[in-house]
């Protein structure tokens, strides 16, 4: 009988080990899981590895957030990436954020759960 283990990572420890280095606050680390759990049904977005969806939610976070630098030198040593390298997976996340206001179905469920008072209501805010 063949036991084979077989994992495929995901994003999670990626978006705790990249929000410790960038010293993000708690509404901060909320940004960034609703901008990465927005990703999820989409389709587009599978090119992209767990890795690279987590950088990009934290330059994007610390764009949306007016944090400077966005891309800071410690999150380039961390992740082995530059700016420009995560910027078109930012780019997409982007245009993913701005539709949820005019999707029907498949974001609607992440925008109420990061609605509430537990994650800080960071898909009320206005960018």
């Amino acid at each position: 009988k063949l036991q084979f283990v077989l994992c495929s990572p995901t994003v999670a420890p990626f978006m705790e080990r990249y929000a410790r280095i960038n010293g993000c606050t708690e509404e901060h680390r909320h940004l960034m899981q609703y901008l990465l759990e927005l990703t999820l049904p989409e389709v587009c977005m599978i090119k992209y590895p767990p890795s690279h969806l987590a950088a990009a939610a934290v330059l994007l976070s610390n764009k949306l957030l007016r944090r400077h630098p966005a891309w800071p030198p410690a999150m380039a040593l961390a992740t082995e990436k530059t700016e420009s390298m995560v910027k078109a997976c930012a780019w997409e996340m982007c245009g993913i954020l701005e539709m949820v206001p005019y999707e029907k179905y498949s974001s609607k469920a992440v925008f109420r759960k990061f609605s509430g008072p537990k994650f800080s209501r960071v898909a009320t805010n206005k960018f």
